[in-house]
């Protein structure tokens, strides 16, 4: 019996994580598309801003990520993987509003490299996302834990 209840607390530690890294995955999602909608309405929109003044340590996946070096996540080879694709997302997302205050409707060059910027954080946002999968996974492994 307390082998089938270790089991169930084990499962349902699995499933809160796995919850959980889904949500912090909508919300890079969410800055994403606040990204691409802040080009479209310009530098003064609310979307902008939520860009612009958002780095990797203030939105909420970075303010969860400053904090567990005393978690059980710290200590996971993917969740010191995910600093650097997560610091290059908001780096680009900043680099192409900040292309876009200019005029790029206008301008082919300003337009490339407005997209080239928008290329290299949905490149690092798949990096993250595969990294968050990815600790999760080892965290539990690590814990030695059967899952299903």
């Amino acid at each position: 019996m307390a082998q089938s209840a270790r089991q169930a607390m084990d499962r349902i530690t699995f499933v809160h994580d796995v919850s959980f890294i889904s949500l912090a995955k909508v919300d890079m999602l969410f800055y994403k598309q606040n990204a691409y909608i802040g080009v479209i309405t310009g530098g003064d929109s609310k979307e902008s801003h939520s860009v612009v003044d958002v780095d990797m340590h203030d939105c909420r996946f970075g303010k969860w990520y400053d904090q567990q070096s005393h978690n059980g996540y710290a200590s996971v080879p993917a969740f010191g993987k995910i600093r650097e694709p997560h610091a290059a997302l908001h780096e680009n997302m900043r680099d192409a509003m900040a292309l876009a205050a200019k005029d790029w409707e206008r301008s082919a060059s300003n337009r490339h490299c407005i997209l080239e910027k928008f290329r290299a954080a949905e490149a690092a946002s798949d990096q993250v996302f595969t990294l968050l999968g990815e600790m999760v996974d080892q965290r539990h492994q690590a814990q030695g834990v059967e899952l299903f």
